[in-house]
């Protein structure tokens, strides 16, 4: 039973895993929270390298379980997220300048534009499951944006751009909570945070 357990655990975990890149270290990770006490991670310079280490962490915890630990865990892996595909997608619009800059960078550190992006979220405002913490960001944002209600987009339409990208629904809900704070829509304030961090690492933008 418990072998049958194990593997049907395996399974799941290696399935339902979320995926992160920290830019600064130029590091994939590979998270699975719901095993253990402190969760499975994988960590690698390239993303199948980090998988693969995460795929061996897992085995290796897993080995270590007992049987109700591992029924906890299946039923959490069931019960939350579905990896990527439990992620919602976000569709904003940024200048073409930007978003030029964005994909030049990306490019250039060899990952994705949707894991810039990401990064760029991360960096402004870390993971953080503390009331304290979040309230934190709130009074941050509040702070730098002025705390501005919703208003007309003063940018040319024909000079924006679509970006979409994904977002797991914990982290959604917890950036919704801020852009409520602050009072605007949550696509609107990611759109603030990811061209002000462009601008802050762009002389020329920062100077328009």
């Amino acid at each position: 039973m418990n072998t049958t357990l194990k593997k049907t655990v395996l399974k799941h975990a290696l399935r339902n895993v979320e995926k992160f890149y920290h830019s600064g270290s130029r590091t994939h990770i590979f998270f699975q929270p719901n095993i253990g006490s402190l969760g499975v991670k994988g960590f690698g310079s390239f993303a199948d390298e980090a998988y693969s280490n995460y795929s061996q962490n897992l085995t290796e915890v897993l080995s270590k379980l007992e049987s109700n630990e591992l029924s906890r865990a299946l039923d959490l892996i069931l019960d939350g997220p579905r990896g990527i595909e439990a992620r919602r997608e976000i569709q904003i619009r940024l200048p073409r300048e930007i978003k030029q800059q964005l994909r030049t960078k990306a490019n250039a550190e060899k990952m994705s534009l949707s894991d810039l992006v990401r990064e760029m979220i991360d960096s402004s405002m870390p993971y953080t499951s503390a009331n304290e913490e979040l309230e934190q960001w709130e009074k941050k944002f509040e702070s730098s944006f002025g705390s501005e209600k919703e208003s007309e987009e003063t940018t040319q339409t024909d000079n924006l751009e679509s970006l979409s990208f994904r977002l797991s629904e914990n982290r959604f809900e917890d950036i919704e909570r801020v852009a409520e704070r602050v009072n605007m829509k949550t696509a609107k304030f990611l759109t603030k945070i990811i061209a002000n961090n462009a601008e802050l690492n762009n002389p020329i933008l920062a100077c328009r």
